[in-house]
C-alpha cells in the first residue's frame, strides 16, 4: 500500500516542522554554552547505544 500526503497536507507537516524547531531553539537557548555541550554529548552517547542495539 502507497499512502502519500496531499498538498495541504505537506504543507502542514512543514509549518509544524517550522514551529517545533522553533521551539527547540528556544528551550535550547535557556541553556549556557557549557550546558549546551554537555546536552549535546549526553544526545550523542544514547544515539550511539540506540544503533548499538540495532
Amino acid at each position: 500500500m502507497l499512502v502519500a500526503l496531499t498538498d495541504a497536507g505537506r504543507e502542514k507537516i512543514e509549518q509544524a516542522l517550522l514551529v517545533h524547531t522553533e521551539t527547540q531553539r528556544d528551550q535550547l537557548a535557556t541553556l549556557s554554552a557549557d550546558q549546551q555541550q554537555q546536552l549535546q554529548s549526553l544526545l550523542s552517547q544514547l544515539m550511539q547505544a540506540s544503533e548499538a542495539q540495532r
